[in-house]
């Protein structure tokens, strides 16, 4: 089982699906920088854990910005999956957001992004590389377009498997 961060959860869309499996998630670490969606997201996570057990742990909900979270102990070095729906700046947030990683072991990078289609082709090697300069070492990377944004730009998806050297 996994601990999951989700630090862009919004209301928490991702985790209905994920809770549902069981024995899949230990934990969450979810928060958004708008205080009305943590409400949200506070009230809708502790529904859909209500009936657990055992319990999730750790079980956190934080109102701050995202690239403050590895300055806090209790949220650094603590998740196996980290989640990053910030779809304008997911690839200029990636390098504050590798602490978040326990990095005892491998783990799991999965976001979402629009970038422009003539960029596309790179970002694959972009991923690669801020992942090596954080001290990962990257594994069945992909970028893939999911659909159209607009005549210049798509929506696409990112996932690297990640080993901690």
């Amino acid at each position: 089982s996994v601990v999951i961060a989700d630090p862009y959860a919004g209301v928490g869309p991702a985790f209905p699906l994920l809770l549902k499996h069981e024995g899949l998630v230990r934990g969450y670490l979810a928060g958004d920088l708008n205080p009305r969606a943590v409400e949200l997201l506070t009230a809708n996570l502790e529904r859909w854990t209500r009936n657990r057990t055992p319990s999730c742990s750790p079980s956190t909900v934080v109102c701050k910005d995202a690239r403050s979270w590895k300055d806090d102990e209790h949220l650094r070095g603590k998740a196996q999956v980290v989640l990053v729906n910030l779809p304008h700046d997911s690839f200029e947030h990636l390098p504050a957001l590798f602490p978040l990683f326990d990095q005892r072991g491998l783990t799991l990078l999965r976001g979402w992004a629009i970038v422009e289609r003539e960029s596309l082709s790179g970002r694959k090697a972009q991923l690669k590389e801020a992942i090596e300069a954080s001290g990962g070492l990257p594994s069945e990377t992909r970028v893939s377009e999911i659909k159209g944004f607009s005549t210049s730009r798509c929506f696409v998806v990112f996932e690297s498997l990640i080993a901690w050297v």
